[in-house]
């Protein structure tokens, strides 16, 4: 089953690399290029791949911090990883990379990280994942020696962005769709000239839906009102509601939660954060009914 999942999502992901080529055939021997300059690298997943996930983020685009990392040199980096991009030993900027020891010291450089990482530790304990009595496996055999809470919830969460392409900020992002859409090198010529909705929707919000369907979360949290409204075409129209998120259900599919990172919820993290796992918990608990 997980080879077949595999296979169905490279099927998915395979659609991003005729643009992906372009991009990348366009940096020299310097590792720059010239005539998409704001282009960081490429990367789909930013963790493992899971069916039927409790939750799935999905941003709008990855920031320069591989890039970063790189030598600044843009580089692809396909399919699913090992572990979850806030997992990543070192990816916290600390010696030993462990921040998941439970010693709730969520002061480090990376931000986004920070709160992300703060994001798992109310979610794990919403989801009583740090205390084996209360979710059911006490002095189970499938709890694995030097047993962490971390390696459960990775199993839970999906993580990635709606645009593959790495760029330092969103306005970067949209100058490099419109550099895409109107090189000469484009594997697809119909979207020059054209407004930028139609060539996101067909190379980027379908592939998403698609990977949606493969996977079946039962939450998607789009970490930007533009993924959100992207993603459930409900043309802007819907509201925030008594808590500031944007909310959709349909009769099938996943519940969809938009939230706007600028805003309380992802700014005051000591508030926002807990609250925001605390809601996804508690959808979860009542798709489980």
């Amino acid at each position: 089953m997980k080879n077949e999942l595999l296979k169905k999502y490279y099927e998915i992901e395979s659609i991003y690399y005729p643009w992906l080529d372009m991009l990348q055939e366009s940096i020299d021997e310097s590792g720059n290029s010239m005539d998409f300059k704001t282009y960081k690298g490429f990367q789909t997943l930013q963790g493992r791949l899971v069916k039927k996930p409790l939750v799935l983020f999905i941003g709008l685009n990855h920031g320069p911090g591989r890039y970063n990392e790189n030598e600044q040199v843009p580089k692809p980096l396909k399919g699913p990883r090992s572990n979850l991009f806030c997992y990543k030993r070192n990816s916290l900027r600390e010696d030993n990379g462990l921040w998941f020891d439970n010693s709730k010291n969520y002061q480090k450089r990376n931000t986004y990280v920070r709160k992300f990482v703060k994001l798992m530790d109310s979610l794990a304990d919403e989801l009583g994942l740090k205390d084996l009595e209360k979710c059911g496996m006490k002095g189970s055999d499938k709890v694995p020696n030097g047993w962490q809470w971390s390696e459960w919830i990775q199993d839970m969460v999906m993580c990635t962005n709606l645009f593959p392409f790495s760029t330092t900020n969103q306005s970067d992002l949209k100058k490099l769709l419109r550099e895409m859409t109107d090189s000469p090198n484009a594997p697809d010529h119909r979207y020059k000239g054209k407004k930028l909705w139609e060539f996101e929707n067909n190379e980027f919000v379908k592939p998403m839906k698609q990977l949606i369907q493969l996977v079946e979360p039962r939450v998607v949290v789009c970490l930007s009102k533009k993924v959100f409204h992207n993603l459930t075409g409900d043309g802007n129209k819907t509201k925030a509601d008594a808590n500031g998120l944007l909310i959709s259900k349909k009769d099938k599919g996943p519940i969809f939660i938009g939230i706007h990172r600028r805003h309380g919820w992802w700014v005051k993290e000591n508030e926002g954060l807990p609250k925001l796992a605390k809601i996804i918990a508690s959808w979860q608990a009542m798709e489980s009914r």
